[in-house]
């Protein structure tokens, strides 16, 4: 499992950025369909976040979690 960092762009608002562990950067995808709305925009960066940084945030897997 590896923690992506996918970014959400949408019409007049601020990118976001969650994280989703996931096996593969399909799954991670496909974690945050959910919640994108019609004309948001997801891209996985090409950050990956360390073991040890997921763990402390309680990341559960295929459960986006927003980034602050």
């Amino acid at each position: 499992m590896r923690t992506y960092v996918i970014r959400v762009s949408s019409p007049n608002k601020a990118p976001t950025r969650f994280a989703v562990l996931a096996p593969s950067s399909g799954q991670a995808m496909a974690a945050m369909v959910a919640d994108l709305g019609l004309s948001d925009i997801a891209e996985i960066t090409g950050e990956v976040l360390n073991s040890n940084v997921a763990a402390r945030l309680g990341l559960t897997p295929g459960r986006p979690l927003r980034l602050v």
